[in-house]
């Protein structure tokens, strides 16, 4: 006979306990669930704490739970499988970023551009493809950069500056015809007005950018 077994009697779920030194015994599994009733229990019928069915019972009754909610999913219309990224998509494309930032830098939607494609190629959840033929798309405009003192203590002197720049992308699921979201990033770089200033200026765009272009890279592979 095995150490206990589990019965139905109409409606009612019985644990019978058998053990070497007693005779069968009944005990309702509702009343036998917590540290209290095993003591009462216990002390009558000198149960074991192997046999404290109510606490084996629920890890199991929870990995079932999870395993109805995965089979639930599964006719979700995006499927994820460690990432946010659906399934059913493999390639992405992703378009010049518009500059309407009047911020005066020469070269900056493609500089962004490449530095978000090369964040895509690195990571490589997505390959990077023609637009035309991608299985989703990346747009975005360069909404603001702003040039502004960092934030400092009182009395100090201000030589630190702060790069900010706010993107709005949108991202699309060309496979569905659906767009998946539209957001607006924002992330900023330091540098020290001091010397050469534009060299610096350009250490904290450059810091920037790449931030940025991370910020946008996660939200779609990652969903952060």
């Amino acid at each position: 006979m095995s150490k206990y077994k589990k019965s139905l009697e109409t409606t009612k779920k019985l644990v019978f306990v058998s053990l070497p030194h007693i005779q069968p015994s009944v005990i309702e599994l509702k009343n036998f669930r917590n540290d209290e009733d095993y003591k009462t229990y216990g002390s009558i019928y000198k149960i074991e704490p192997a046999v404290r069915v109510g606490f084996r019972i629920m890890p199991v009754l929870f990995f079932v739970f999870i395993i109805m909610i995965n089979l639930n999913c599964a006719g979700c219309p995006y499927s994820f499988t460690g990432s946010s990224v659906p399934s059913h998509l493999k390639t992405i494309g992703i378009s010049l970023f518009d500059d309407q930032s009047n911020f005066g830098e020469a070269g900056l939607r493609e500089k962004i551009t490449r530095a978000i494609t090369e964040k895509f190629v690195n990571d490589n959840t997505l390959t990077v493809t023609d637009k035309g033929k991608a299985d989703a798309t990346l747009e975005g405009t360069i909404e603001r950069i702003i040039d502004k003192p960092a934030t400092i203590a009182s009395g100090e002197k201000v030589n630190k500056r702060r790069i900010e720049i706010s993107i709005k992308a949108i991202y699309t699921d060309m496979v569905k015809r659906k767009k998946i979201w539209e957001k607006e990033f924002t992330n900023w770089g330091d540098y020290i007005s001091s010397g050469s200033t534009f060299t610096q200026r350009q250490e904290g765009l450059n810091t920037a950018i790449d931030k940025i272009s991370e910020d946008i890279l996660l939200q779609i592979v990652s969903g952060w």
